[in-house]
């Protein structure tokens, strides 16, 4: 067996890196293919330190077929509560049987932020919103932007060394189990995107998420640049009647729910009935408001119009109490869980 370090976009082992998914979910009809195009935007190999940096490494074995992979990422900004730097990894896969080929992988990880003088290592994570390793739920849908795996990663991991850090669920939504509810605030409208006056959208989302998610010591405030391209590279999958804004009478944001058609449901079955509530929130000034739940209602409503039969809310922290009890108001049940690991070095 060889570890490989892939340093560019150019090298040749980079289609062992894409190739070795196929072999593992080969059997696994729950399993939406992972687009290489779109995983190569995240690649950056530069040395300069301000910026996110990306290290794909691969194992092969003597015929040089695909064992294990992952990626290891430092973010500048990624710091704990006493400014200490945290690694993170993602795009970890591994043949079922080869945990000393992933081993060896995660050695060579640890070393890289080990000279970079890294103290706690996180995984699976790639940025705020893509993280957590499937523990629970193997059989329901892949949905839009969530991880699937292999039950065994897990168990491979804890062997590893890496321990739970955050427990993480979902919450499904069906027609049969729906509970129709109506919420309506005084002093508050209820509007979904406006696609026609994207820049407002934009820095409205903006200025939400920094101030709903910027008190969270894990979570990386993105500039409006970034908020931009992030939101414009979001569009082709958005329906605007599925993301809802709540702002005061006079106009002042206060609160969101994204809501996106499973487009992994489209490619393979060529029909889209389900969908994924990425996030909601609502400023802090906001809560116990019933915001929350004056959105949802007009969300629920909408997916009901647009004959929708399921909707899967995550990823939400098992800590986080609020959205659960709102997720039971509408008929939530339970869905898939998730963990994110941690190994301090």
């Amino acid at each position: 067996m060889k570890i490989v370090e892939i340093k560019n976009l150019e090298d040749e082992n980079i289609n062992y890196f894409f190739n070795l998914p196929s072999e593992i979910y080969k059997n696994d009809p729950i399993w939406f293919p992972e687009n290489p195009e779109e995983i190569k935007k995240q690649f950056n190999f530069s040395t300069n330190k301000t910026e996110i940096r990306t290290w794909p490494i691969i194992a092969l074995n003597e015929n040089d077929k695909p064992l294990a992979r992952a990626v290891a990422i430092l973010h500048p900004k990624a710091k704990d509560k006493k400014n200490n730097k945290i690694g993170w990894i993602c795009y970890i896969e591994v043949l079922e049987g080869e945990f000393v080929s992933l081993k060896s992988i995660l050695d060579y990880c640890a070393e890289i932020f080990r000279i970079e003088n890294v103290k706690e290592i996180i995984l699976p994570k790639l940025d705020n919103r893509y993280f957590g390793l499937l523990v629970n739920g193997f059989d329901k849908p892949h949905t839009l932007l969530t991880s699937h795996n292999p039950d065994y990663y897990f168990k491979y991991l804890k062997k590893y060394g890496f321990k739970v850090y955050l427990n993480i669920t979902s919450i499904i939504y069906t027609r049969e189990t729906y509970l129709e509810k109506k919420y309506e605030v005084a002093g508050v409208k209820i509007r979904t995107f406006d696609r026609a006056n994207l820049e407002k959208e934009i820095a409205i989302y903006h200025y939400l998420t920094n101030k709903i998610f910027g008190k969270r010591y894990d979570y990386i405030p993105r500039t409006l640049e970034e908020n931009t391209a992030y939101v414009k590279a979001f569009l082709p999958l958005m329906d605007d009647e599925l993301v809802i804004i709540a702002e005061t009478d006079s106009g002042e944001p206060i609160g969101f729910i994204i809501c996106a058609p499973d487009y992994y449901q489209k490619v393979k079955e060529g029909k889209i009935d389900r969908a994924r509530i990425i996030s909601i929130g609502t400023l802090p000034s906001s809560h116990k408001k019933n915001i929350a739940s004056a959105m949802s209602s007009v969300l629920m409503e909408n997916l009901l119009k647009k004959n929708y039969q399921y909707v899967e809310g995550s990823i939400i922290m098992k800590t986080n109490l609020p959205p659960q009890l709102l997720a039971k108001r509408f008929g939530g049940k339970p869905g898939r869980e998730f963990v994110l690991l941690r190994k301090k070095l």
